[in-house]
């Protein structure tokens, strides 16, 4: 779909192809970070001795949580993204048919 200006110039134009391309791109990102946030939240695998003294276990169990909290957001952001490409996308198309069937109508 693009939108002229006039006078031949090209001035607005959007590649559906391309935003379908691209939210599938976004879908396999989302996946990715599914399998990495199951990944992470798998059982603990060490001893709290492990990291020594001085409150390192502690500083450790914070930033471990924080992490994981973060790639949580991250998918949920990345899926609420790839739903709004899609919607985007979509009343694109919609609107590009009303369009070319209104014009369809004129002509005749």
């Amino acid at each position: 779909m693009t939108i002229s200006l006039g006078s031949g110039q090209a001035g607005y134009g959007v590649h559906l192809d391309m935003m379908d391309q691209m939210a599938g791109q976004l879908h396999q990102v989302s996946t990715d970070l599914a399998g990495a946030t199951s990944a992470y939240t798998a059982p603990v695998c060490y001893a709290k001795s492990d990291f020594g003294e001085f409150g390192v276990d502690d500083a450790w169990q914070a930033f471990d949580s924080a992490w994981a909290q973060e790639i949580a957001l991250a998918q949920k952001a990345v899926d609420e993204l790839v739903q709004q490409v899609t919607q985007t996308t979509a009343n694109y198309r919609t609107a590009e048919a009303n369009v070319a069937s209104s014009v369809t109508g004129a002509v005749r």
